[in-house]
């Protein structure tokens, strides 16, 4: 956040707020004239110019860069045809089993079961499935991992659209005399974009989350109705519940799997 393009942001807006202060004051009082004009041409290009640098030089931090739902892996779900079970580090090989759906606060070094990898297809992603879900449905867990980028431009465009509007409230409450309304009312409007396009990134995230979870849990879902049309009756166990994290698959009887 201490890049110069980021900064060159940020004095963007506070001059393009001041300029439009100062005119809207003029005009509200009648002492709007030519050189008024041009000064706020003058300081509102520099503004400008200020903002396309700032675009160019400061990349904005992406809540997708965070996704890891599309990492490669390096074994597949479904055995081959002699299958056995796999050794707990074998979790780790394997993709996501939902790649379509964006990951943003998953940990793949951590969200994975404990004990060994079934030689079973729908195990496999049942138990990777449950083993995600159940980060999602610890509350503690949950929250420590949604600390999305974007927070602290958030505040600073809220802190300004804040003092415009609260100085438009103020000038609103004066005693007949010159009038302070117009200008913190202009200002509002241009930071009313920042804000926005801020706080548009920020909840994203939250989004994301709400999004994954909802497809965890429809996942879990469809492979327990696989899962109980096995022959011999299933064997993946109840659905994850809140407080399962890391998440401990059911010990499967002798006989059932190779």
């Amino acid at each position: 956040m201490s890049t110069p393009g980021y900064l060159f942001k940020v004095f963007a807006g506070l001059i393009g707020a001041f300029t439009l202060i100062g005119l809207g004051y003029d005009i509200e009082n009648g002492r709007a004239d030519s050189d008024s004009w041009l000064a706020v041409l003058v300081v509102g290009t520099v503004a400008a110019w200020l903002a396309v640098l700032g675009h160019k030089w400061h990349e904005p931090e992406s809540v997708r860069d965070c996704d890891v739902a599309d990492r490669p892996g390096t074994r597949r779900f479904r055995p081959p045809r002699q299958p056995e079970w796999l050794p707990h580090e074998a979790w780790f090989d394997f993709p996501d089993p939902l790649p379509d759906v964006p990951d943003v606060t998953g940990v793949p070094e951590t969200d994975v079961p404990v004990g060994d990898v079934p030689p079973d297809h729908t195990l496999r992603r049942l138990w990777l499935v449950r083993a995600q879900l159940a980060a999602h449905l610890d509350p503690k867990i949950a929250r420590s991992r949604k600390k999305f980028p974007g927070a602290e431009a958030l505040a600073i465009a809220s802190v300004g659209l804040a003092v415009c509007a609260a100085l438009a409230l103020i000038g609103a409450e004066q005693q007949p005399g010159d009038r302070f309304v117009l200008g913190p009312l202009l200002a509002c409007g241009l930071l009313l974009w920042p804000f926005a396009r801020c706080l548009l990134h920020y909840t994203e995230g939250f989004t994301l989350a709400a999004k994954r979870k909802r497809a965890l849990e429809y996942a879990e879902a469809r492979l327990m109705e696989m899962d109980r049309k096995r022959p011999g009756g299933p064997l993946g166990g109840p659905a994850v519940q809140a407080g399962e994290f890391p998440y401990v698959p059911p010990s499967v009887p002798p006989g059932r799997l190779p």
